[in-house]
């Protein structure tokens, strides 16, 4: 004959069973779902990014921004466009949009993204900018130049990486 513990577990008669065995058979239990969860894999949520006034999805290739998030890896995808033009000022950020909640970072995130930037004189031409992302979820970018910024001129989200 064996022993039922108070939590129904058994154990037979001919093994010495330990005070805490209940316990011990909960932590085991715990490791082996912790074990399992590491290993299991994480699906990735989809948060659209809401353009602000006089920019627009990429009707094209690119597609339209939208931030992935893995566990707490926040990617952003995509690429804007102007459907108005814009004139800067040099060093001054512009609105692109807005980052939904549960996508957005702990801390200001700033990074190097691609852009078609527009000179004075007319020539168009890529260039690199800063972006900005917010605690609050302002998706913004700060002009390095003072010129115009035409229709169908571009920044790309691509690749921007942060901890959400």
């Amino acid at each position: 004959m064996g022993t039922t513990t108070p939590d129904g577990i058994y154990w037979p008669s001919d093994v010495n069973m330990p005070a805490n065995v209940s316990q011990d058979m909960q932590l085991s239990a715990d490791s082996v779902q912790t074990a399992l969860h590491a290993r299991m894999p994480v699906v990735p949520t989809y948060g659209p990014i809401t353009l602000g006034s006089g920019w627009q999805p990429d009707a094209g290739q690119f597609g339209a921004p939208t931030v992935v998030k893995t566990g707490q890896l926040c990617v952003m995808r995509g690429l804007t466009q102007r459907t108005a033009a814009l004139t800067v000022t040099d060093n001054t950020t512009y609105r692109i949009g807005t980052v939904p909640a549960g996508f957005r970072p702990a801390y200001t995130v700033r990074v190097a993204c691609p852009w078609l930037a527009n000179t004075t004189a007319g020539a168009g031409n890529i260039s690199v900018t800063c972006v900005n992302i917010l605690q609050d979820g302002t998706l913004e970018f700060n002009a390095n130049f003072a010129g115009t910024m035409l229709v169908g001129h571009w920044v790309s989200l691509a690749g921007v990486p942060w901890i959400g």
